[in-house]
């Protein structure tokens, strides 16, 4: 992805018609033309004169050095545009003192009431990265300022982001835990591609001060305040979510959707949470010597289980200092805001604690931002009985890692599920052999808009079944296929590995229709 100036021409791609503000009003103010034959650019230069606006737009659109004729008289902006240009795809709007052409995006709609429904959008793409040593930043935060619309970016820091024209006097936030902010103009990252550099956010804090504060009182101050600062009302959060399992480096199946999921509100009435699958598919390469009839506790089942501060584990709550150690180890930045960072592990005579790991809470609000934990080395052999349900008698099965990652966002005052990542691997061997192969699981699922309006409980016939994969929907892999609801760009690795399943799954159709 390559790096552009924030003042380069600007594409706005526009989902819908505008309606018309006074800015736009300009597009049909008349104009006084002179008789001649010139190019486009200068063309331009002559409404420029006209007019006092600036003209922005995406170079490959247009040729500048295009010779034009131009007959003299009186014509409407937009008229003298469209003879110009001669591009009947080409629309136009205005914003600020900018006249911007564009080309909007179209395909057809994801969920469309009709055959034919299409949609418009435009996107933001990107790499955030490390302004010091240019790695990449995974899990970044990409979001309209105020607005619960979003993604994050992919463990190579890249993103996609589809907005409506309805967005285009917005602002983009991108932040990273532990990094300053960086926010622009959606008007001037239209249709770019380009890099974000995030420059580290350091508190000064001298050790006695972070010493005087217990975090045993922090985390159940901090679970006192969900009622405060959690949602009561129901909620219905669209999200995406990707599962992959490899065996060894290879992805054997990759499992994407674009999910609805009803929540209650946190308030501990025991209404539990559901979840709908908008659109989804399952691209898989798994041949009969890979088949290991083994059950595991995952898939979308996980995914509501995580949701750490309805579903508390007892590492959260402060009230397990018999089991848990607990350490204030930093003061950490995260969209500008201060944080405690609150480090915790099992107590070495400890038998029920498995998991270490951080907390980040929100000094102002004692909200809990950010929570990672992982099965402790030390506990890795005890907590296989945790994850291995069923398994063939013949099958030893090894945790080598389980590690969990859960994230809240503020959206009008209160703290919505933003993101989850869980991560196990497993080593599988059949007792009657020396070696094995190593299993790992990745499941995924960001929030990239959040519903308060109209939130209700789906329909049972609607509801998806957590503990069961999704409807098998496989296809070749392109970005259409998601229409204009916001995904997680997958990763080199898994791009390749998704282009790879696409084909064998090709492959076996045409090998299908060979044999009827």
């Amino acid at each position: 992805m390559l790096q552009s100036r924030v003042s380069a021409i600007f594409l706005f791609l526009v989902l819908g018609s505008l309606s018309l503000t006074a800015q736009d009003s300009l597009l049909y103010r008349e104009l006084t033309l002179p008789d001649t034959v010139c190019t486009v650019e200068s063309a331009f230069r002559s409404i420029e004169r006209q007019t006092g606006l600036s003209f922005s737009y995406n170079s490959d659109l247009i040729s500048k050095k295009r010779i034009v004729t131009l007959q003299a008289g009186q014509l409407r902006l937009i008229d003298v545009l469209k003879r110009i240009l001669n591009d009947p795809g080409l629309d136009y709007t205005i914003i600020g003192r900018h006249l911007v052409i564009f080309k909007p995006i179209k395909s057809l709609a994801s969920n469309p009431e009709s055959p034919t429904d299409s949609v418009n959008y435009f996107e933001i793409r990107g790499r955030v990265l490390d302004r010091n040593d240019r790695q990449p930043l995974p899990y970044s935060s990409i979001y309209l300022n105020g607005k619960a619309i979003g993604t994050v970016s992919n463990n190579d820091g890249e993103f996609v982001l589809k907005l409506s024209s309805r967005f285009i006097y917005d602002t983009v936030n991108i932040s990273c835990i532990g990094y300053k902010n960086i926010t622009s103009p959606v008007a001037s990252l239209i249709n770019t591609n380009r890099d974000y550099l995030l420059k580290t956010d350091v508190v000064s804090i001298q050790e006695v001060v972070i010493r005087k504060v217990s975090p045993v009182l922090l985390l159940q101050s901090a679970t006192e305040k969900i009622r405060e600062n959690y949602p009561q009302r129901p909620s219905v959060l669209t999200s995406f979510y990707r599962e992959t399992v490899q065996q060894g480096n290879r992805f054997m199946m990759v499992s994407e959707a674009v999910l609805e999921n009803f929540k209650s509100g946190y308030h501990g009435t025991g209404i539990a949470d559901q979840l709908k699958i908008l659109k989804g598919r399952k691209n898989e390469d798994i041949s009969s010597e890979d088949t290991i009839v083994l059950k595991l506790k995952a898939g979308l089942n996980t995914m509501l289980m995580l949701d750490v501060v309805m579903n508390m584990p007892d590492f959260l709550t402060g009230e397990s200092t018999a089991e848990y150690n607990y350490r204030l180890s930093d003061i950490v930045i995260d969209n500008g805001q201060d944080n405690y960072a609150i480090e915790f592990s099992p107590k070495s005579l400890s038998l029920t604690s498995f998991y270490s790991g951080r907390i980040l809470l929100g000094i102002k609000d004692l909200a809990f931002k950010w929570v990672e934990f992982y099965v402790d080395p030390e506990q890795l052999e005890r907590a296989t009985n945790l994850f291995v349900v069923k398994k063939p008698s013949f099958l030893k099965v090894k945790v080598l890692k389980a590690h969990y990652k859960v994230a809240f966002r503020e959206s009008s005052g209160k703290y919505y599920l933003h993101l989850i990542q869980a991560e196990t691997e497993f080593r599988v061997r059949n007792k009657n052999k020396l070696s094995g192969s190593v299993y790992k699981m990745a499941l995924g699922m960001v929030v990239t808009d959040i519903d308060t309006e109209n939130a209700s409980r789906f329909p049972f016939r609607e509801a998806a079944k957590p503990n069961e994969f999704f409807t098998e929907q496989v296809g070749e892999y392109d970005e259409s296929f998601w229409g204009e609801y916001n995904f997680v760009t997958p990763d080199e690795s898994l791009e390749n590995a998704l282009v790879r399943l696409s084909r064998q799954w090709q492959k076996q159709q045409e090998e299908a229709a060979s044999r009827q």
